[in-house]
């Protein structure tokens, strides 16, 4: 299976109108629609999310995951 990346705009209609660049004529193909997202002005905040989750009663508290990922990172380098 070969893929194949177009941009294309969606019209009034809700339409797509796509234009392969090599000939596939008669071939099956499948379409995989990926739209935009609304832009987000949030940062992505790893504390603040970590911060806002509930701590369960036999779960791990911020400290020990914190530490986790300080030590994950020293070793990336």
């Amino acid at each position: 299976m070969n893929a194949i990346e177009l941009e294309a705009n969606v019209d009034e209609n809700n339409e797509l109108h796509l234009k392969l660049p090599e000939q596939h004529s008669g071939k099956h193909a499948r379409v995989i629609v990926l739209l935009d997202s609304p832009k987000s002005n949030a940062p992505g905040n790893l504390d603040a999310f970590l911060a806002a989750l509930p701590i369960a009663a036999k779960g791990r508290d911020r400290a020990d995951i914190t530490a986790q990922v300080r030590q994950e990172r020293a070793g990336w380098d």
